[in-house]
């Protein structure tokens, strides 16, 4: 899920670019208009609406109708959301937007089916809905970032009440059988501080995960050049967003102090079905497939590890795909050699046998 990320604050919310807005909204007071978000919706609303213009009378009260009343429902649910009382809420509206959007795509494809639109106007569409549809995304998932991180401080807290009664209960017990009452006492007490413990740990573990799927919508490939195998990686918020460090991040929850980090593994895909055969040589480290199929460069491993004091470490490992590429154009005949080359590229890997002319010419040994 990898895109160039909207860039979220906890206090707005906004991304990074948009088209322009008419009026500010420091006048009025209603901040959703200021964020880019919105601006991008309701400039798709107005472009979508000058495509449908062209919709037969028949169709006005049925396809243009639909869809007019889907746009409206984008922008509607950004600006509700905008005042909710908690992320989860806020969420809801978000999700609702990015629903009304797949509606309007779905017109867009009926207004092409029925040949009102035509088809570079519909991928012109696409590709705006498409844009706004990663935004929508990238919103939601902050906010369920921000969300799974007050879940995990609100659950917890020990059940006291619960710890009380079944002490309770022991020293009743312990009243005649002294030895038996207090071996009952180290158990119970173990073993809910065990089950807590480890629901706490749960939940830094799957903050993690939601940390570092949201950090790689930021950049694919400084995720991909961080060094693999054993190096550890630990995720902190940083303006509204998140970002890496190496080593790992120390968190306290009732009095206990719990590490959690992450590390990056290559992964080997069969060249013929593109199932994933498992993590490259050296534990992931390397680029190799000894063992069959070839690296995929857009599919990585990540494991979470969470250590606290007096139990076994909790891990988990999940794959991340990048479902975003980017394609490079080079403007010269220049040979690169065997560098990689960057976007946008300038250069050929090899200028040998191509002679440019008025035509393309490929030819073995010169033309």
């Amino acid at each position: 899920m990898i895109f160039d990320p909207p860039s979220f604050t906890a206090d707005d919310r906004t991304s990074a670019s948009a088209p322009d807005a008419t009026n500010t909204s420091g006048e009025y007071g209603f901040r959703f208009r200021e964020w880019d978000i919105y601006k991008d919706a309701r400039a798709f609303r107005v472009e979508v609406n000058g495509l449908l213009k062209g919709c037969p009378k028949e169709e006005q009260y049925v396809l243009v109708d639909q869809a007019h009343r889907a746009l409206d429902s984008i922008i509607l649910n950004i600006a509700e959301g905008a005042n909710r009382n908690t992320d989860r809420d806020t969420r809801v509206c978000i999700n609702r937007a990015h629903g009304s959007l797949d509606e309007v795509v779905s017109c867009l494809d009926c207004a092409l089916d029925s040949g009102y639109i035509t088809a570079e106007q519909h991928r012109s569409a696409l590709s705006k809905a498409d844009s706004l549809a990663k935004r929508l995304k990238g919103f939601s998932g902050y906010l369920a970032v921000k969300d799974q991180r007050l879940r995990i401080n609100n659950h917890a807290a020990p059940r006291r009440g619960q710890l009380l009664f079944e002490l309770l209960i022991t020293i009743a017990v312990a009243a005649t059988i002294v030895a038996i009452g207090a071996q009952l006492i180290y158990v119970s007490l173990r073993g809910n501080r065990w089950s807590g413990e480890k629901n706490v740990a749960l939940g830094l573990k799957d903050e993690e995960f939601e940390a570092v799927l949201s950090w790689t919508t930021q950049s694919w490939t400084t995720f991909y050049n961080l060094t693999k195998g054993t190096t550890t990686y630990a995720m902190f918020p940083s303006g509204g967003s998140w970002n890496y460090s190496t080593g790992t991040e120390a968190v306290t929850a009732n009095t206990i102090t719990y590490t959690r980090s992450f590390t990056i593994q290559n992964v080997c895909r069969d060249t013929a079905t593109r199932s994933i055969l498992g993590v490259t040589d050296g534990g992931g480290a390397t680029t190799a497939c000894t063992g069959g199929g070839s690296e995929d460069p857009s599919t990585q491993q990540v494991s979470v590890a969470v250590r606290w004091p007096g139990a076994d470490p909790l891990t988990a490992a999940e794959y991340l795909t990048r479902w975003r590429n980017k394609a490079c154009v080079q403007s010269s005949w220049a040979s690169q050699g065997s560098a990689t080359s960057s976007c946008p590229a300038t250069t050929y890997a090899s200028s040998s046998n191509i002679t440019p002319g008025a035509n393309l010419q490929l030819c073995t040994g010169g033309c």
